[in-house]
């Protein structure tokens, strides 16, 4: 199963995003594509590599206007992520998420390698940045 994040959805995002003009919205949606793409770069340089399947596997997809998923669809993407067994360790607010690949098993498993959720930040970060620019210029 693949892991991904859709990287803008917000439903209050959306809300104010239905009161903007096609030339804004156009504007919004580059800079979405933009934001996936660099969470692509950043996790692509990040993911561990012994073959290169998983550098391979992340990519971004397009979804609708405005909207964008990043996926790592390499089947160990999560193992690497979170690592496993008593060594895995999976942040607060992915918790629920990464339910669906996890039993506890009990042995040593293997230390986590994160390459892909720790990317979120930075890039939420750039695209508001981004989008308060587009905003704030004259249109």
């Amino acid at each position: 199963m693949p892991t991904s994040v859709t990287l803008i959805g917000w439903k209050e995002f959306e809300v104010k995003a239905e009161r903007l003009t096609p030339e804004l919205l156009k504007e919004f949606d580059g800079e979405v594509e933009a934001a996936a793409g660099l969470w692509v770069e950043l996790a692509v340089l990040s993911a561990p590599v012994r073959y290169g399947f998983l550098k391979g596997g992340i990519s971004k997809e397009f979804i609708k206007q405005g909207e964008r998923e990043v996926v790592s669809n390499v089947y160990y993407s999560p193992y690497q992520e979170w690592g496993t067994g008593e060594r895995a360790k999976i942040p607060g607010d992915l918790v629920e998420y990464a339910a669906q690949w996890w039993t506890r098993k009990k042995h040593k498993g293997i230390y986590p390698h994160p390459y892909f959720f720790k990317q979120r930040p930075i890039v939420e970060k750039s695209l508001f940045e981004h989008l308060e620019n587009i905003l704030k210029t004259e249109h």
